[in-house]
């Protein structure tokens, strides 16, 4: 990551962008610019192709889904995040993606955090409230607590429903 393209990268990531980029394959060289720049989120295909060090895959076939593919899916997923979150910071979307990966067994070199859950990093970004899931609090009964909606909601989400639940 030493040409002008990651020196741009960089420059947009401190500025507080999430740039996606492919991972790329490995060249005579080294790693593809941008994909190879520090401060990229790099992605790759979850398939063991290459040892091409991406921080996360997405899955697909190469023949149907290209790494360019696969980085624009990311970056789609960040996208919807900071549009749930617009104070967050880029780190903080990052980070939401990169912690909620599934491990696909594959080697750090090929998988890095993991395979894009974009479930997990939607629910865990954005913590799901009762309200988000338009529930009143008031027309539940305890067998909620063992629903897959109560699973949902975040941890302090969670607490409150318990708390009200011990109150009542």
């Amino acid at each position: 990551g030493s040409d002008v393209l990651s020196d741009v990268v960089e420059e947009a990531a401190e500025a507080g962008i999430i740039v996606v980029a492919p991972a790329g394959a490995p060249t005579v060289n080294g790693f593809m610019s941008p994909g190879c720049a520090d401060k990229t989120l790099s992605v790759g295909l979850s398939q063991p192709l290459a040892s091409n060090y991406p921080d996360m895959v997405v899955s697909g076939n190469p023949s149907t889904l290209g790494v360019a593919m696969a980085a624009a899916h990311v970056g789609a997923v960040a996208g919807l995040l900071w549009s749930e979150k617009p104070d967050a910071s880029s780190e903080e979307v990052e980070r939401a993606l990169l912690e909620t990966a599934d491990d696909t067994g594959f080697p750090v070199e090929q998988q890095g955090f993991g395979q894009l859950n974009e479930y997990e990093a939607y629910i865990g970004f954005i913590g799901l409230t009762l309200e988000k899931l338009e529930l009143d609090l008031e027309a539940l009964d305890e067998s909620f607590l063992d629903s897959d909606a109560f699973k949902l909601l975040s941890d302090e989400e969670q607490e409150r429903v318990k708390e009200f639940f011990k109150a009542r």
